[in-house]
């Protein structure tokens, strides 16, 4: 099995993903990821190559079920990493995979920029001290659809919440933490306003 599902499979569904830097589950109707789940072992995070800018739809997802990069033009939502790029960033292969948009979400600027960008430095400090490292991060959608709606011409659905569980070996002990964060104006928030136990995001 994959070194990125070591822990465990997050949930069962038709089509998984499987990269060298991260494993993903795709909604081929929403067209995004329902969650991706990698490894963040401290040594992956020395090697530095340069973050690609380009994003390109995933060649392993049939056309009609994959997002593309003209979805996300002028929709006013940030292309967001679901994996994040500055955790894959040991080789060029690592970092262009980051880049599918089978790890992208649409993401609200002030979110993916402001105290997402925070959180994402968090795990990296965290995976930089402990012994090994697992972070599994997805969207949430709202149980009467839709609650975003959706972008671009093909319809890329907007997630109302986004989760982000981690866990840490450290000392000899697991520790595992949960967010939960609204994808919306959220510049004034800190990722210790989303601390959620792990019960209620698998909930």
């Amino acid at each position: 099995e994959s070194e990125h599902l070591w822990l465990g499979i997050p949930s069962q569904h038709e089509r998984i993903i499987r990269r060298e830097a991260y494993v993903a589950s795709h909604d081929d109707q929403r067209k995004t990821a329902r969650w991706v789940a990698y490894r963040l072992h401290r040594m992956y995070l020395k090697a530095r190559v340069a973050r690609q800018a380009r994003f390109e739809p995933d060649p392993d997802i049939p056309v009609d079920a994959r997002a593309k990069d003209a979805d996300y033009s002028r929709s006013g939502y940030d292309r967001g990493h679901l994996a994040a790029s500055a955790d894959l960033r040991r080789s060029a292969l690592v970092q262009r995979q980051s880049n599918f948009l089978s790890n992208i979400v649409p993401q609200d600027p002030s979110l993916n920029r402001g105290p997402w960008a925070r959180l994402e430095a968090m795990v990296r400090d965290w995976a930089r001290e402990a012994s090994d490292c697992y972070v599994v991060t997805g969207p949430v959608r709202c149980l009467v659809e839709p609650c975003h709606g959706t972008i671009g011409t093909g319809k890329v659905a907007v997630p109302h919440r986004f989760f982000k569980v981690v866990a840490r070996y450290v000392d000899g002990e697991w520790h595992a933490v949960g967010f939960l964060a609204d994808n919306g104006e959220a510049a004034t928030e800190t990722p210790e306003d989303w601390l959620v136990s792990i019960r209620f995001i698998q909930w």
